[in-house]
């Protein structure tokens, strides 16, 4: 196992070897970028880079995956390791995970305290919190002590989407490490090595943004309409009529689609030669963008959905046919 096998992410993971190799680590890292483009995945393997008995890995700053170290950490028993996210809170605090929405000022009072305890293995211990943009000012407030005065051989890594959702005071105290999206090529080698046809994993990737989260959402989308007929006039009602019950996991599969279905026009709206179809084009992206923003007020995504596509349907064009 090198940094090598993280895909898209070649100058984070270089910036994190220079640390390893001038034996000087930041107590406080931010990752930053998109969802679903790996930054978990390299604080794990930061980790376990920090943290491999193998000599010969370690002096080229990369981790063998199979020490002992590696292992705990690869397998989240390494009692040096913790990762927090919604799951770890839930548990912590007794709640359900959906209902998780902001780290809360408990979750890293409970990290802190941890932080002061003696290291067991004898090398790093590293904490992670994700979603750390969504900390609340007191939440940032009651870790920045623990930043500024760290315990010996302790790293934080803060995972956020923005860096700018957390305090100056914090930025400051922190090294921030830049994340990049990643190309269509990379997320559908990733799905492709996780099971998922190439031509598939290609589509997927398409509409995914450069994340690979987002990826595997639209491959749900795309499992859901197989057996749909995209150019049917009653397709944008099966559509709806398919989509989750529970109002979160509705809503989320809406953002999706609307998303995919601005993707489709924009690309027809830049091929079409006609300039007066270029203004029907241009009309209904305006009114599906907002639909799209429509999705978190109190309006049923299913209706926004079958909205937004029997207006894609008055344009005489067919979207979501991933078999073309």
């Amino acid at each position: 196992m090198t940094f090598k096998e993280i895909l898209g992410q070649e100058k984070a993971s270089q910036e994190l070897k220079k640390f390893i190799k001038a034996k000087r680590v930041p107590p406080s890292i931010i990752f930053y970028g998109d969802k679903g483009i790996g930054k978990s995945l390299v604080a794990k393997d930061f980790a376990k880079a920090l943290n491999c008995v193998n000599k010969d890995f370690y002096s080229k700053q990369e981790f063998c995956g199979t020490c002992l170290n590696c292992t705990h950490i690869n397998n989240n028993t390494h009692p040096d390791y913790i990762y927090a996210d919604f799951k770890y809170q839930a548990n912590l605090l007794k709640e359900e995970e959906e209902k998780q929405q902001s780290v809360k000022v408990e979750t890293v009072r409970d990290l802190t305290k941890k932080s002061q305890q003696s290291i067991q293995f004898g090398g790093w211990r590293v904490i992670i919190i994700d979603n750390a943009e969504t900390m609340s000012t007191a939440s940032q407030n009651a870790l920045l002590k623990f930043i500024e005065e760290p315990s010996p051989n302790t790293v934080w890594i803060l995972i956020a989407d923005k860096k700018f959702a957390l305090l100056n005071t914090i930025l400051s105290r922190s090294q921030a490490i830049s994340f990049a999206t990643l190309s269509k090529e990379n997320i559908a080698t990733i799905l492709v090595s996780q099971g998922t046809d190439l031509e598939t994993a290609q589509q997927a990737a398409k509409y995914a943004n450069g994340s690979v989260d987002r990826a595997l959402k639209i491959l749900d989308v795309i499992d859901d309409i197989e057996s749909l007929d995209t150019a049917s006039a009653i397709f944008p009602f099966e559509l709806a009529e398919n989509m989750s019950r529970p109002l979160i996991a509705a809503r989320a599969e809406a953002n999706i689609l609307i998303e995919i279905l601005l993707a489709d026009l924009q690309q027809h709206w830049q091929t079409e030669q006609d300039e007066k179809q270029k203004r029907k084009y241009v009309k209904v992206l305006k009114e599906v963008s907002g639909y799209k923003k429509a999705i978190l007020r109190n309006v049923t995504p299913n209706l926004l959905v079958t909205t937004a596509f029997l207006e894609a349907k008055k344009l005489g064009i067919e979207v979501l046919n991933f078999n073309s």
